[in-house]
């Protein structure tokens, strides 16, 4: 960071903060820049390494806001994915202007009820207010979309579902979290406007006059912002300190030993920041540059090793002029792409940048892919070459010019796209996913080294050998064996036991299930060290939890069977070999709920009285007991219409008619696209049913589906819906004929078919597509589309950027699966008792529940 204001006093704030690790005696301080440190959130340490903290299920207070951290009001973790946030304008005040109402979070708006019903609304009143202020944030932010700067990928604040301000509440408590709902939804419209309007110079291009003049009037500018949380070691990467310390937004981050050994962060250090300013009290600067130093402080002589964006800086003599390839040998594709920041993925040329500024300013590689005969031209805006008026000067001089003053602008940009995510590590040369792991206490060295790898359990060691690739530096790469080998320039993790005293040096987050860390490294088999580099396997993301407060019914876990196909139980072992964390029986079932992997559970005839209702649950009526029996039925039909939205309120109509089946549990552990729709249209209280056991379509007819046929029968029965309640489920539109048919949303087997994404685990792009889709939906922007749309569809990620690395095919499953089970000399989960799975698993799986 090259720039820091002056404090009262001269001092930065400063608070005592209670050791991440119980066991870690070093005394950690908060440290807050533009704020005093009262404003961050009691017990904020204890989310750091959590992404689960703020969902539909959290405790709230007596107004909504979340008992964890509220994001709408209070300092939040830095995600990248929600980067806007820490410019949410907070209350003020007098303040009168336009949504006043969703920026004081702590305040009623009128509820009116009960009515006759017992049920509660909003105030009329109140009701518009809300409506039209919410509509409004929603039409500027659009509006303001029009500038050629903002593109696709640029962040983009959820829409609040409007019906949900109409709908009758059983208790005014549910008004005020209603109200808090669509509070959050204005002030991340609020937030995005706000960082959008102060970052970006150009922001009012192309945008109308009175939009303009609208935007100016709230003048975000005059309030205090909520701000972020960081850990530095995590989030350096995707943040501009300098410009959050200029535009007056708060920042918080955490300072111990760690930070204070890590020479990247010197800039950051406080008690170097509090040397300089005791020393210059008269000073009367108002930014601080590297080059303004005084020779004596070695640590910031250190510090002028880095930027102000904390990257490594690179000799800009070091690497000759290299000449641009003018096409690509064999008649093949030429790609230009630009990696915008160490460490971050590379990208495509915006349309306001040309080769020619591009070759004069900046360093580049070549990337010759001979599979697909594409040659890439990789721009590197962290490797500037020298100035011709500085190439006489000494070396130091340019070393220690100035970034251009745009550099900021372009991060922010292109950081939502191009900025490593939680647990990312790309190449720093060709700007590919080189890991994908949590390294949540990784070093945070040059990013030149990456010496951060993956620690896995012994069992696995027969699958691999030791390898070790040094990186390459040369100007011109190969890549041709990568999509087999997974970029094999890449340090490979080491396979080791738990006990081993070079295992794990990282500190296992409170919560999480993922459990990585740094140590030498040993090659993975091709497949899955391909899987592990893709993130197909071992994503670190974890895109949705079981809710807390729902537990897995102990009979359920001691009765049941697991059915399993080989393919998804190569990924489910796979997936708890790789996270020491998981030892409980209990632990496969949610691994594979969470991550999508289908599985069923089944029960023997005779252990179905353990689960029998009471009498009173089994008054269904006629069209669910017909349901629970006749598995051949065809299922809700949606009626063709020239109007979306009308068959789209149908559909979800339908949806909440398959909720309603009592075997429609079987619906979650079905996984995939399946398990997504009807937990984002239902709700979570299909999840709490699966945990709790069978249906009565299983206990008391006996009428779902069984293994009857098997060569190995054990007389199991398990719950089923129809395959025309399957195809209700996607939103399917008969048409008149199949090639006509239309689905609001992909099959399974549509996905499996057309996206090269999709290994049967549900991943972190599966959820980006199907959110995308149903914000379309909810807002009548979206379509119902044909098998052959679908395949369409698909094909603009399955090429060119987009385009995965690794497409899993099931010959390489099953003979890596073969290779599993002759390493581990297991024997297959499918059909195996619950309480048992696991036990030819490493001993650190106890086979209790």
């Amino acid at each position: 960071m090259a720039d820091l204001p002056r404090y009262p006093n001269g001092r930065i704030h400063r608070k005592f903060a209670t050791p991440l690790d119980p066991d870690n005696e070093v005394s950690l301080e908060w440290i807050g820049i533009n704020a005093p440190c009262d404003r961050i959130p009691s017990g904020a340490l204890d989310f750091c390494d959590r992404m689960d903290y703020q969902d539909e299920y959290s405790a709230k207070d007596e107004f909504g806001r979340f008992l964890t951290i509220e994001w709408a009001d209070q300092p939040d973790w830095y995600d990248l994915s929600t980067h806007n946030r820490g410019w949410t304008p907070l209350a003020k005040e007098g303040d009168t202007k336009r949504g006043s109402w969703a920026r004081n979070t702590k305040s009623y708006l009128r509820a009116e009820g009960p009515d006759a019903d017992g049920k509660w609304g909003l105030d009329a009143a109140e009701l518009r207010e809300v409506e039209a202020d919410t509509r409004y944030f929603r039409m500027l932010l659009e509006e303001l979309s029009v500038n050629p700067l903002m593109d696709s990928e640029t962040y983009t604040p959820y829409v609040f579902d409007y019906e949900k301000l109409h709908m009758p509440y059983n208790f005014e408590d549910e008004v005020h979290e209603m109200v808090m709902e669509v509070r959050r939804s204005v002030l991340d419209h609020m937030g995005t406007i706000a960082w959008w309007t102060a970052v970006i110079p150009q922001w009012a291009d192309g945008v109308a006059a009175n939009v303009v003049q609208d935007i100016q009037d709230l003048d975000f500018r005059s309030y205090h912002k909520t701000g972020y949380l960081f850990k530095l070691s995590r989030d350096w990467r995707g943040v501009n300190f300098g410009l959050l310390i200029r535009k007056d937004v708060p920042f918080f981050y955490v300072w111990g030993e760690r930070e204070m050994r890590d020479k990247r962060f010197a800039r950051l250090d406080p008690a170097t920041i509090d040397s300089w300013y005791a020393s210059n009290e008269r000073n009367e600067l108002k930014e601080l540059w590297a080059d303004d130093i005084p020779l004596d402080f070695s640590e910031w002589d250190l510090a002028t090793h880095y930027d102000r964006f904390l990257q490594l800086k690179i000799d800009p003599y070091c690497r000759p002029r290299n000449p641009l390839p003018q096409a690509a040998p064999d008649g093949g594709s030429l790609d230009e792409t630009v990696i915008d920041g160490q460490g971050w993925k590379r990208r495509g040329l915006a349309e306001d940048e040309s080769i020619e500024e591009m070759h004069q300013h900046y360093h580049h590689v070549v990337v010759e892919r001979k599979s697909t005969k594409t040659t890439i031209i990789i721009f590197q805006r962290f490797h500037p070459k020298p100035k011709k008026e500085e190439m006489t000067r000494d070396r130091d001089i340019v070393m220690d010019s100035r970034p251009p003053p745009d550099e900021e602008i372009l991060r922010e940009r292109f950081k939502s796209r191009s900025a490593p995510g939680y647990g990312e590590i790309m190449d720093p040369e060709t700007g590919v996913v080189r890991e994908q792991a949590i390294q949540e206490n990784s070093p945070s060295d040059d990013v030149a080294k990456y010496e951060h790898q993956l620690t896995l359990n012994a069992p696995m060691q027969a699958l691999g050998t030791h390898l070790i690739h040094p990186l390459n530096h040369s100007s011109r790469y190969d890549d041709s064996e990568h999509d087999a080998t997974s970029y094999g320039r890449s340090v490979a993790p080491r396979l080791t036991s738990p006990d081993s005293d070079h295992s794990s040096e990282r500190r296992e987050s409170k919560d999480s299930r993922l459990s990585y860390s740094s140590s030498h490294s040993t090659a993975l088999p091709p497949y899955l060290g391909a899987r592990r580099a893709h993130g197909g396997a071992t994503y670190s993301s974890c895109l949705w939890r079981i809710p807390f407060d729902e537990g897995w019914n102990p009979v359920l876990l001691e009765k049941g069977y697991l059915i399993i196909s080989e393919a998804a139980e190569f990924r489910l072992r796979y997936q708890i070999l790789a996270n020491p964390s998981l030892r409980f029986p209990r632990h496969v079932l949610e691994v594979a709920l969470e991550r999508g992997i289908p599985i069923l559970i089944g029960y023997k005839r005779s252990d179905c009285d353990h689960f029998r209702p009471k009498k009173s649950d089994l008054d269904f009526s006629p069209s669910v007991n017909k349901a629970l029996v006749d598995l051949r039925g065809r299922g809700p039909r949606i009626a063709m219409s020239p109007s979306i939205p009308t068959m789209y309120m149908e559909y979800r109509r339908i949806l909440g008619k398959l909720a309603d089946l009592p075997q429609a549990r079987a619906l979650i552990l079905r996984g995939g696209a399946t398990s997504w729709i009807m937990r984002a249209y239902v709700g979570m209280g299909l999840v709490a049913r699966a945990l709790k056991g069978p249906s009565v379509q299983v206990t008391v007819f006996h009428a779902g589906g069984n293994d009857t046929g098997d060569d190995h029968s054990l007389d199991l029965t398990w719950d089923e819906v129809s395959e025309g309640d399957l195809e209700s489920v996607y939103g399917y539109i008969p048409g008149p004929t199949t090639e006509q048919d239309l689905y609001f949303y992909p099959t399974d087997a549509m996905l499996e078919d057309f996206s090269d994404h999709y290994h049967r685990e549900w991943n972190p792009f599966c959820e980006e597509t199907f959110k995308k889709i149903k914000t379309e939906l909810d807002n009548n922007r979206g379509k119902a589309r044909t098998r052959g749309d679908w395949k369409k569809f698909f094909q603009s990620s399955n090429r060119g950027e987009r385009r995965p690395r690794v497409v899993a095919k099931e010959d390489l499953i099953e003979e890596e699966m073969a290779r599993l089970k002759g390493a581990l000399m297991v024997e297959s989960w499918n059909k195996r008792r619950i309480a048992d799975v696991g036990r030819d698993l490493p001993h650190h799986f106890i086979a209790d529940f």
